[in-house]
């Protein structure tokens, strides 16, 4: 018998992605600080947000839109934004199995997606003095806000 031969638990091949996520995770807090693992998860939502970007409309609906057809082609659920008077409101919904993960991964997707949502907003032209924002937590929604 080989090393390929072994079994491997069925949940490890059904949620591989997920394991190798956690994986990661625990290593990056073994050796980092809390700011750093911060850090870290926005710039992944950076990039998340530079691989996947914007059609640059500048309407509410459309930048929801197209933030929605991201999020659905990676598993990540649904965003609906809002105008208010002096920001943008993002309430960010997780699908269900992301939202009930071990603590562990589910602190991951705050900072990850407010790396994103950041990045996206100031490439469609959003000025140096806005800034992305964790508003709440509860669940499985985020709530983000964008503005001074």
């Amino acid at each position: 018998m080989n090393a390929y031969d072994r079994a491997v638990p069925a949940t490890a091949t059904e949620n591989g992605g997920d394991l190798l996520l956690e994986l990661f995770l625990e290593e990056i807090r073994f050796n980092a600080s809390e700011e750093e693992e911060v850090a870290f998860l926005r710039a992944i939502g950076v990039r998340l947000a530079r691989r996947f970007p914007l059609s640059g409309q500048g309407e509410a609906d459309a930048l929801e839109q197209d933030c929605n057809a991201v999020f659905f082609a990676l598993g990540l659920g649904t965003t609906q934004i809002r105008v208010t008077e002096n920001a943008l409101t993002i309430r960010h919904c997780l699908d269900r199995r992301r939202a009930d993960m071990e603590t562990s991964l589910a602190t991951v997707w705050p900072a990850l997606l407010e790396g994103a949502y950041d990045t996206w907003l100031r490439a469609l032209g959003s000025g140096p003095r806005l800034h992305t924002s964790i508003v709440s937590i509860a669940d499985n929604a985020i709530e983000f806000r964008h503005g001074v």
